[in-house]
Formats: C-alpha cells, structure tokens, sequence
C-alpha cells in the first residue's frame, strides 16, 4: 500500500510540473478556439474604437461656438425664468405652481442633464 501512495504522489507532481503544450494544428480541434479568441479581441477593439470616436466626436460637438452658444443663451434664459418663477411664487404664497411653470423648469433640468452626461461621456 505504501508503495502504491508513493507512486500516487511521484504521478502527481510529475503531472502538476510539466508545463502545458500548445500546439497550432490547421482545421483541428482548437483552430476554431484560437480564431474565435482572436476575433473576440477584434471585435472588442472594434467596439472600443467606436466608442472612441463615438466620445471624440461629441466633444468636438459641444466645443464648437455655435453649441457653446447654444448653452450659454439656456443658461441666461433659465435665470430668467428662475426669477419669473420666484416672483410667481411670492404673488401666489402656497399655492402649488400650475404645470407650465413645472413644464419649462423640467424642461431646462434636461437640458442641463444631457449636456452634463455628454460632457462626462
């Protein structure tokens, strides 16, 4: 018995020492694995570089003056309508603003929203 684990344990280590063997073979058993691994990489590289340029041309977008323009006159109109909404508000104490008001100050919150998402992209 003895002599039975000792050849047990010498497999073993001779098994979990040798290093793997990596064989390339034509239209064999791992030729679909080593294409597909490598087209995965592609792929993902591809995506990657979509994104990229998705991003880049996006930046490019909002730094263009007519764009930056574009925020800059939302942003005066929004402190516009800030002090409308505010002058509303203290002519109509506790009373509930109507759904105009909420209307344009939702819509400039998803102005402002998108161009922060976009800018953080």
């Amino acid at each position: 018995a003895d002599s039975m684990d000792s050849n047990f344990s010498e497999q073993a280590v001779s098994v979990s020492t040798r290093p793997p063997v990596v064989t390339e073979r034509s239209g064999g058993l791992f030729s679909g694995v080593f294409s597909g691994a490598s087209s995965l990489a592609f792929n993902a590289s591809a995506i990657s570089e979509r994104r990229f340029h998705a991003r880049s041309r996006l930046q490019r977008w909002l730094k263009n003056p007519n764009v930056e323009l574009v925020f800059v006159i939302a942003i005066m109109l929004n402190s516009i309508w800030i002090g409308i909404e505010t002058d509303w508000a203290a002519q109509h104490c506790g009373e509930e603003a109507p759904i105009e008001i909420k209307a344009v100050r939702y819509t400039f919150t998803m102005i402002f929203t998108v161009e922060l998402l976009i800018r953080l992209y």
